[in-house]
């Protein structure tokens, strides 16, 4: 995990899969959940817990996850509020992992025959035993998809600090006491063990339960046992656990385009129909053979006969940034 946002992107990455671990099978594991590539994990019949930078690869209504034996729908969409908004660019050397980096998104029906994992709200001590488990690559550069499962230790604010700056010193202050902890493999021997990219949004298990939510690390411990970084419950269980969060704007029906597929042609961008409260602002942005444009509409020009044209809804969201919508192809005749 390169750190940086701590995500399903290389780079700043944010962290992936179980490097140094065994795998696991997922169905002694069923609460621990495969997203597009990220983890997740579920936390009642009808919540999964991930990182918010995961957060954008959800789609209201359309977005469907695997649980147990049966596949669910994502119906709605939450960040932290405190989680900063900003678009960070694949690549991007600028370190990036702000905090509260946790979001929860709500399915359309109760899971069945999957028990959720309970949560741990208790402060996690220096030197405790936990468990690192996602479906993260297995190496730099690896596969995701498999999940798999290592023990870990947890370290002090100092410790974590000073690890952190050895691997990369710009990285050192993004690391925040008490609103994040950090473990690290416990006998500091290669081949070391540590979340990297694709195991964001999972678990950091002690004695069975949630204690930590994986934010961000740095090149998946690969330099020298750096650490893997995760959220601490505590810091962020008001949020997961509110019955009526800040949730995102939920698009009851899909952005679309209006008008005749055709050279010359004026096409509209239609966005959703907002279920609950709508976006504060809706802008819209062209996908098209040429180089894109913004705005509703959209003249169809001699250079996108025989390829496809697509509009993105893009809806404000609280505390900054955005979500995006796109719409099915229009192919121009």
């Amino acid at each position: 995990m390169s750190a940086t946002i701590a995500a399903c992107l290389l780079g700043s990455v944010p962290a992936g899969a179980v490097i140094g671990g065994r795998p696991v099978a997922r169905s002694a594991n069923p609460a621990v959940v495969e997203l597009q590539s990220c983890t997740g994990s579920l936390i009642t019949s009808t919540r999964v817990l991930t990182a918010a930078h995961c957060a954008r690869q959800l789609v209201p209504h359309r977005t469907q996850i695997k649980i147990g034996d049966a596949r669910y729908t994502v119906q709605r969409v939450a960040r932290d509020p405190r989680y900063a908004y900003a678009e960070h660019r694949y690549g991007d050397p600028t370190p990036y992992a702000p905090p509260y980096d946790v979001a929860i998104f709500e399915l359309d029906r109760p899971v069945t025959g999957v028990t959720p994992l309970a949560l741990r709200t208790a402060p996690v001590k220096p030197g405790t035993a936990a468990r690192s488990i996602g479906f993260g690559v297995n190496r730099l550069g690896g596969t995701f998809g498999a999940l798999r499962a290592a023990g870990v230790v947890t370290r002090s604010d100092a410790a974590c600090r000073a690890a952190i700056r050895r691997a990369d010193p710009k990285q050192a202050q993004l690391y925040k006491p008490g609103l994040m902890v950090c473990v690290q493999d416990p006998d500091r021997h290669r081949p070391y063990r540590s979340a990297c990219n694709g195991d964001s949004g999972s678990p950091l298990l002690i004695g069975g339960r949630v204690a930590g939510v994986d934010a961000w690390g740095v090149d998946c411990g690969t330099h020298g046992n750096d650490p893997a970084n995760y959220m601490t419950i505590p810091s962020v269980l008001d949020f997961i656990t509110a019955a009526q969060p800040s949730w995102e704007p939920e698009p009851a029906t899909p952005t679309s385009i209006s008008g005749t597929a055709t050279v010359g042609a004026t096409l509209t961008c239609v966005p959703p129909t907002w279920a609950g409260t709508p976006p504060a602002s809706v802008t819209f942005a062209w996908q098209t053979p040429r180089s894109g444009a913004g705005g509703p509409t959209y003249v169809v020009q001699p250079q996108d006969a025989g390829g496809a044209i697509r509009c993105q809804t893009e809806a404000s969201i609280e505390g900054g940034g955005t979500v995006y919508f796109l719409s099915a192809p229009m192919t121009i005749g």
